[in-house]
């Protein structure tokens, strides 16, 4: 039986990819607060929007990239070991990328938000 090997994968690319948007949405990813905590609000705030400039270009690279692979393998007929075809699990990339990408866009929205209201009362 190969079956169980090919679905284990697509179930590993969907858990991969789908669920960092998840993780980012309740925070789950690691970071380094103690250093973080160290800046000013000014700073955070300015260090927070390069850090969500940087994951939005990670995903469009991503998003691009993942959908040249997919398009190719939809024409390519690229089987796996029990001959089922890779392009469900190809297409899991860029749709993840799109999902991390929206993610981090309400995360900077938010971030904004935060920034000016806080920016009254000193809290951020």
């Amino acid at each position: 039986l190969d079956w169980p090997l090919d679905f284990s994968e697509f179930l590993l690319m969907g858990a991969g990819f789908l669920g960092g948007a998840y993780t980012l949405q309740v925070d789950g990813h690691v970071n380094i607060s103690l250093f973080f905590d160290a800046f000013s609000t000014r700073k955070r705030f300015f260090l927070k929007c390069c850090h969500y400039l940087a994951i939005v270009t990670f995903c469009v690279v991503l998003m691009i990239k993942g959908w040249e692979l997919a398009w190719e393998n939809l024409y390519a007929r690229t089987t796996s070991i029990s001959l089922l075809p890779l392009f469900p699990s190809y297409i899991i990339v860029p749709v993840g990328g799109f999902f991390l990408m929206l993610q981090t866009l309400a995360k900077a929205i938010k971030n904004i938000n935060t920034y000016r209201s806080g920016e009254s009362t000193g809290r951020f």
